[in-house]
């Protein structure tokens, strides 16, 4: 079976990205999967989003507008703020 166009799209819009962790803590991150049922990739994946959002709450104030760079960088699609999720 062909994937679907919008199957394509969706792929088209991440890139792989393959970093060295120490083993030991693959070695965890492992475990924890798999007593709590995600897989190492859902794992990063996640972890990169909560990274960039805590860099983002962190630089943000007077000099830097959080909100243009979510939107010029097309993150609102992958970012969700506290106080987005309350509303």
């Amino acid at each position: 079976m062909g994937k679907k166009k919008s199957d394509a799209k969706d792929e088209s819009e991440y890139v792989v990205v393959q970093v060295r962790v120490p083993k030991r803590i693959a070695e965890f991150i492992q475990a924890l999967g798999a007593f709590s049922g995600f897989t190492m990739e859902e794992f990063w994946k996640e972890e990169a989003v909560n990274t960039v959002r805590g860099i983002l709450d962190s630089i943000a104030g007077s000099y830097v507008e959080r909100d243009w760079l979510i939107e010029h960088y097309g993150l609102q699609k992958y970012i969700k703020f506290e106080k987005d999720m309350k509303s």
